[in-house]
């Protein structure tokens, strides 16, 4: 039985790849399969593990993997609001509320645009980041100990170390850059969070930062808006 099972879930898989042309729901979905799977065996193997998880604020912004899913069920990465009052280090899940740019029915407005809060966050981290630049002081240094360090004929650590800190520098730089133009364009535009999507999901599905400068986790939404998103979620439940 369970490999006529397994037999059927290839052939239905293969099915939907190959009359999708592997995109639906906006997702690569052979992608996503295996992302799925691999998340499946790796619960698998640590389901008896205990584990720490990162302790999330109310109102923290993050960017969610809500994988493919069934029906109207959100599927696809987005931004998404936590909900939780209270979270901790041995919680795994926490309540989200999806973000979307676009308008509809269940799509409620957020006081703050969330293009304004990302890009006063790469405009800080920009200004944050000169400093991260070598100094005179410090690039002399670095080609007086290259110069001792090549006239011993052999590879000089200094100039790689230095060589991999401009790298760093410039990937970092490129990073703000790219960010801080792309929500400069989107200041005016306005967000929503998805009421009918409201859902609890695994930590796991959370993104995490690529680097220091990523605000993934770091944004937090303040009191007063979140106040505004609680009432607007009563509301819906009760009028639902």
């Amino acid at each position: 039985m369970p490999k006529s099972n397994i037999k059927k879930v290839s052939t239905y898989l293969e099915t939907i790849v190959h009359k999708s042309h592997n995109h639906f729901k906006g997702v690569d979905v052979s992608y996503e399969l295996l992302k799925y799977s691999k998340s499946l065996l790796n619960d698998w193997k640590n389901h008896n593990r205990r584990s720490n998880y990162i302790p999330y604020a109310r109102g923290t912004i993050v960017y969610v993997d809500f994988g493919l899913n069934i029906g109207a069920e959100l599927s696809g990465p987005h931004y998404a609001i936590i909900l939780n009052k209270t979270d901790n280090t041995a919680s795994s899940k926490v309540t989200v509320a999806p973000l979307t740019s676009k308008t509809g029915k269940y799509n409620i407005e957020l006081p703050i645009g969330i293009s304004r809060l990302l890009g006063l966050w790469f405009a800080q981290s920009g200004l944050a980041h000169q400093a991260d630049f070598p100094t005179k002081e410090e690039a002399m240094d670095m080609i007086f100990r290259t110069i001792l360090e090549q006239n011993s004929g052999k590879t000089s650590p200094a100039e790689i170390a230095f060589r991999h800190q401009l790298q760093e520098y410039k990937n970092d730089n490129e990073f703000i850059l790219s960010n801080l133009h792309k929500h400069i364009e989107k200041l005016k535009s306005a967000s929503y969070f998805k009421i009918d999507n409201i859902v609890t999901i695994s930590k796991f599905r959370i993104r995490k930062p690529r680097n220091k400068f990523d605000p993934l986790g770091k944004i937090i939404i303040p009191d007063l808006d979140m106040d505004i998103i609680d009432k607007r979620i009563a509301k819906h439940i009760i009028d639902n």
